[in-house]
């Protein structure tokens, strides 16, 4: 593990998704990818950029999606589960 936590790359890869959710579809390895070269020298390998993934994917703030390739974006309104712990009202 690099200097910076897996938190932190989660945080930045769902920055990502947010910035280019309209323009571009990104793939589960463009996140890694780019989380990789940005953080060069750093020490972030690979597995920790998928770990960071996996935070992001199980949290909910992100979801995966299948069209012709997998594809990580932010979960609709409509289908987004509810924080962790909240209750929902009557």
């Amino acid at each position: 593990m690099g200097d910076i936590s897996l938190e932190c790359i989660a945080d930045e890869m769902y920055q990502m998704v947010l910035e280019t959710r309209k323009a571009k579809i990104l793939t589960p390895s463009d996140l890694v990818n780019t989380m990789v070269v940005r953080h060069r020298g750093s020490g972030i390998t690979r597995r920790d950029c998928r770990k960071a993934l996996r935070i992001l994917i199980e949290s909910g703030r992100c979801v995966y999606g299948y069209f012709v390739d997998t594809y990580v974006t932010v979960p609709q309104a409509e289908c987004a589960l509810p924080p962790a712990g909240a209750e929902e009202s009557p």
